[in-house]
């Protein structure tokens, strides 16, 4: 998910709104039938090659999950399967796999407060 700020170039209608802030908001979605719930933690991970053409330094999936090129992070099952089994899979290295199940991710969920508070779901 990317959010970036709208902003009023019109004095009148920005008068009209006063302090009303609007965002526009774009959602990565995946239609993958074997998505979980709710974060699950398997032990997995996923390193980041630096390949796709406008991201070698990092790539960032939604506003919680920014993966720094050449460096490990721990994933929940939804997050590894939206890399390993979308356009993204040839992007990524795949560390573990779903043999142990360790509960619920605790720190899986998204940065930004705004998305919490509208009870949007990470994606994971």
């Amino acid at each position: 998910m990317a959010r970036d700020p709208i902003t009023i170039e019109n004095s009148y209608v920005q008068e009209l709104v006063g302090n009303i802030r609007f965002d526009a908001i774009t959602f990565r979605l995946f239609k993958l039938p074997e998505l979980d719930d709710a974060c699950e933690d398997y032990g997995q991970a996923v390193r980041y090659k630096g390949t796709m053409r406008h991201s070698p330094e990092a790539f960032a999936l939604d506003a919680g999950h920014h993966f720094e090129t050449g460096r490990a992070h721990r994933v929940c099952r939804n997050s590894f399967n939206m890399l390993a089994k979308t356009r993204f899979a040839e992007h990524f290295d795949y560390f573990g796999d779903e043999t142990i199940h360790f509960g619920k991710m605790i720190d899986c969920a998204p940065t930004d407060e705004a998305i919490r508070a509208a009870g949007i779901d990470c994606g994971c």
